[in-house]
């Protein structure tokens, strides 16, 4: 359902089934809410709109972060501006 919804974008509806399918969420007191599915961060906005007492976690950004941090304490973390310099096995 929620691959539909990305791709309907603005559309009124949207927040409509976003706050039937949250509003579990916000009776609960959730407070955070890690967004698991690869097209969840696309709804981000959206859902923050609904949720908005909840914590949203993008775990593309957060577990980019942390790949970014044991890069660099590994001394493995590339400094040529984002252009690749080797070749990945076949």
């Amino acid at each position: 359902m929620f691959t539909w919804l990305r791709k309907t974008g603005s559309h009124p509806v949207c927040a409509t089934v976003l706050r039937e399918c949250l509003t579990p969420l916000t009776d609960a007191d959730v407070e955070v809410l890690v967004l698991g599915f690869t097209h969840y961060p696309l709804l981000m906005e959206a859902i923050g709109w609904v949720v908005a007492d909840i914590h949203l976690v993008n775990p593309v950004h957060e577990t980019a972060v942390a790949v970014r941090r044991l890069l660099d304490a590994d001394g493995l973390l590339s400094n040529t501006g984002g252009r690749s310099t080797g070749r990945l096995p076949a």
